[in-house]
């Protein structure tokens, strides 16, 4: 597992893999409860990964790293009860086992996921309170 940013310590991560459990501190809220080793691959093992803004998103701006590379980046994003799903990012990952950071502002969320895609192709982020960042995975598509 990476070593954990500086900007992580403190932070609070909801997590619906583990039933709704919140973690805080910087060592719990790293862990994926999946497996500790990824198992070797072929180079051209591809898995999809859709990430989706649900709900508590008021005029941040939000930003999304996967494996260490920026995927989305967006100012301005608000969620409308309304409507279940704001913003979408799909793409490919030459992994099954991938890390998944995000940052929100103003506010100053920090939180990330290991998340096993061949399992969770799909992931939901959420704001929720003055604090937290929720992660809500999904072997299906988010309606």
């Amino acid at each position: 597992m990476r070593p954990a940013p500086a900007a992580l310590r403190g932070c609070e991560v909801r997590n619906a893999a583990t039933n709704g459990t919140t973690f805080s501190g910087l060592d719990r809220a790293m862990r994926w409860p999946g497996p500790a080793k990824e198992e070797p691959q072929s180079p051209d093992t591809r898995h999809s990964l859709h990430i989706t803004l649900r709900e508590g998103f008021r005029g941040h701006t939000v930003v999304i790293v996967v494996d260490g590379d920026e995927v989305y980046r967006r100012s301005g994003v608000t969620t409308d009860p309304r409507i279940p799903l704001t913003d979408a990012v799909e793409l490919v990952v030459g992994r099954r086992l991938v890390q998944v950071m995000v940052s929100v502002t103003p506010g100053d969320y920090h939180a990330s996921l290991d998340l096993v895609v061949s399992a969770y192709p799909h992931l939901a982020i959420s704001l929720v309170g003055e604090g937290t960042v929720s992660f809500e995975t999904s072997a299906r598509r988010f309606t």
